[in-house]
């Protein structure tokens, strides 16, 4: 696998991906090692297929992405020229690539496709789509899951917003988090390390943690989006989930071994600091571990400090520029 000839290809007579007209999109959480970001959307290899996930359903088909849309639609293609299938509903696709001469048919999916688009809102054939990309099938699928996580506030949407059943064995996961519907300037020329990935910023995050020097860069840039994932991980219904539950595992393991300072006002801590960064994953364990209040007392450097002073403000100075996507 290649990932910069692959988003070369991908990316080829593309200088922007414009978003702003194609409602407001989620972000997503790439954890897949064969997973790779394309600015703000992303794209994997699986088995002997290939996945191109977009932030929004509207995405699929819009004219503003249609040279995206095109390389999309080649690349997961592989050469072979094939029939396109498209999920019932998606005519503003089957439109355009009528106009470019692409066969296509709307439908479900079937198996003489070599490529099937589809929104990820309903989550229909899971076992089916996953199958026809494992044996070789292209998939171009899109969708946001901030609204339904609106909607089903009790719900995990990493586990159970219907697409995800779908991607997350691809690697990719739509995260119940709005982001910004932005015009993103490409560049194929960047090299594939400045592009976030969930997984090589917890490598660099698990060799750092080791060293009594502060964060280096790139990791320093990818912090804040790096904590919201490992959130996000954290805070999913991962039992008996052979995509999470070791991933889980292994944060679980390396807040353990760097255990939890403590913090007061006479013992403040950077907020980009190390110990920060610890606090921070300490905070979603809720819904991953039982008895959470006596499992991180046990984590505290200086249990027999732990909670005897009286309640104290502390004052937090800190700035953020936002999450705005994956790049």
């Amino acid at each position: 696998m290649d990932v910069l000839k692959d988003r070369k290809v991908l990316l080829k007579d593309v200088y922007e991906l414009n978003l702003k007209d194609s409602g407001i999109p989620s972000l997503l959480l790439l954890h897949g090692a064969t997973a790779f970001p394309v600015g703000p959307l992303a794209a994997a290899h699986y088995g002997s297929g290939r996945v191109v996930v977009l932030t929004h359903e509207r995405q699929i088909g819009a004219l503003k992405l249609k040279r995206f849309l095109l390389n999309a639609i080649a690349w997961l293609d592989t050469g072979r020229k094939g029939k396109v299938g498209i999920e019932r509903g998606l005519k503003h696709l089957q439109a355009l690539l009528n106009k470019e001469s692409i066969a296509c048919e709307l439908s479900d999916l079937k198996p003489d496709f070599t490529v099937y688009c589809c929104t990820a809102s309903t989550g229909r054939e899971v076992q089916k789509i996953q199958e026809f990309v494992a044996e070789g099938g292209g998939l171009l699928i899109g969708g946001q899951a901030w609204w339904w996580a609106r909607q089903n506030p009790s719900s995990d949407a990493i586990a159970e917003y219907p697409g995800n059943k779908i991607i997350n064995h691809f690697g990719i996961s739509i995260l119940g988090s709005p982001s910004k519907a932005i015009l993103y300037k490409t560049s194929v020329a960047e090299e594939s390390e400045l592009h976030y990935h969930f997984r090589t910023a917890f490598s660099y995050l698990q060799q750092q943690m080791g060293s009594k020097q502060d964060f280096q860069e790139p990791l320093t840039s990818w912090l804040t989006s790096l904590a919201q994932d490992c959130s996000a991980i954290l805070k999913t219904k991962a039992d008996n989930n052979q995509v999470f539950s070791p991933i889980q595992q292994t944060i679980l393991k390396l807040v353990q071994k760097a255990g939890i300072c403590k913090v007061s006002v006479k013992e403040p801590i950077k907020g980009s600091s190390k110990e920060a960064f610890v606090l921070r994953l300490a905070a979603s364990f809720g819904s991953t571990i039982p008895n959470i209040e006596t499992y991180l007392r046990s984590l505290v450097k200086s249990p027999q400090a732990f909670p005897v002073s009286n309640l104290e403000k502390l004052q937090i100075n800190g700035t953020t520029g936002g999450r705005v996507s994956h790049e």
